[in-house]
């Protein structure tokens, strides 16, 4: 969720292995920051995966 705007983004994933999350962190950050010129995700939070 966006602190600032409560938008929600979910990915379905079949596990929880690096190699299946890890790129999906990437695709949201790259859409995030294509959302907004010049803005950049400095602080990512997650729920530790558990």
């Amino acid at each position: 969720m966006d602190a600032y705007t409560r938008f929600v983004t979910v990915y379905p994933v079949k596990t929880k292995h690096k190699d299946d999350v890890n790129p999906l962190i990437k695709r949201y950050i790259n859409w995030t920051e294509r959302q907004c010129t010049g803005c950049k995700v400095k602080t990512m939070f997650t729920d530790g995966g558990g």
